[in-house]
């Protein structure tokens, strides 16, 4: 399965907690609205939510006005900002408007 951040209560000052998601894609969690996300929780919340990820979930963090598109055969990214990509051994990789995105 996926899993799901609880960022309402992190927001409102809680700890990190993932939940069990849906598991549409299984093994990630897809972090909605990534690139405003630090500026809600605070740059030291921000680290400890990346640092607190499942083990064995790969992080996709999609910024707005930005989308993650599977075609069938690949991953894509569309839109006018980026897609950031945190590996379970914890490796960052940014992709941009075009590129394919290397997921598990």
């Amino acid at each position: 399965g996926g899993a799901t951040l609880r960022l309402r209560e992190v927001v409102a000052g809680g700890a990190p907690r993932w939940v069990a998601a849906m598991g549409v894609v299984p093994g990630l969690a897809v972090l909605p609205h990534f690139d405003r996300m630090s500026g809600f929780v605070g740059a030291d919340v921000f680290q400890r939510i990346i640092a607190t990820a499942p083990a064995g979930v790969t992080l996709v963090g999609v910024d707005e006005d930005t989308a993650l598109i599977h075609d069938r055969t690949e991953w894509r990214v569309s839109g006018r900002q980026s897609v950031v990509v945190y590996g379970v051994d914890g490796q960052k990789t940014v992709y941009q408007h075009g590129e394919a995105v290397v997921l598990p």
